[in-house]
């Protein structure tokens, strides 16, 4: 009996050890990223992870059905951020025409970072006393969310449903190898011929400059 109270006290307690607590933050969204960001983070809830999710695409109805919630996972709503995120759609003609998306930009991240930081969401992150692990940001124009990993001051990893903007390779370090790679602002394929692979270099860097003013 002993042995079995032992074994038990042993076992929960390692499940308590390897479990984190987790910020994914995700208020700027769309329906097909929130589906790759959804999905990771069921699969970190399903291994016993406690994890709050800040989804932009949070119905106010999906907030409050206890379906969705467990011991394990909080969901946050933003009513205005749901407006914005919902109206979020595609327009996959903008392959014939990338720029347009890239200059539209400042609005966009203008409009965005105040929604966020007028958000009673963001302001209770910011006066919250928790503790993360880990912070999971979407990285698709979400970087106003970047004040709560310096106030929480915790290890982050940027998550993107697409391939990544230049400016999110030059964020990380990575090696931004355009020469062999089309970058999101272009419509070649991964066979480029020398000046476009010389136009995708450019433009490339180009966008990590344009970025930064932004």
């Amino acid at each position: 009996m002993f042995l079995g109270v032992f074994l038990l006290l042993l076992i929960s307690t390692e499940v308590s050890v390897s479990a984190h607590r987790i910020l994914v933050l995700s208020p700027i969204a769309s329906y097909s990223h929130t589906n790759f960001v959804k999905s990771m983070v069921n699969g970190l809830v399903e291994r016993g992870h406690f994890v709050t999710y800040w989804d932009g695409m949070l119905s106010k109805n999906q907030a409050t059905d206890y379906l969705n919630q467990t011991a394990n996972l909080r969901l946050l709503y933003s009513p205005e951020v749901h407006a914005i995120s919902i109206g979020n759609v595609v327009d996959f003609s903008l392959r014939k025409k990338p720029n347009d998306a890239l200059f539209d930009l400042p609005k966009r991240v203008e409009t965005y970072c105040k929604t966020i930081y007028r958000d009673p969401i963001f302001h209770q992150l910011m006066d919250s006393n928790e503790r993360y692990d880990l912070i999971i940001l979407e990285a698709a124009i979400n970087e106003c969310s970047l004040p709560l990993v310096y106030k929480f001051d915790a290890p982050f990893v940027y998550a993107m449903a697409s391939m990544p903007m230049p400016w999110h390779l030059d964020a990380i370090g990575s090696p931004m190898a355009f020469d062999h790679y089309p970058q999101i602002s272009t419509a070649y394929s991964n066979e480029m011929n020398f000046w476009q692979r010389t136009y995708n270099t450019l433009s490339g860097i180009g966008a990590i400059y344009y970025w930064r003013w932004i």
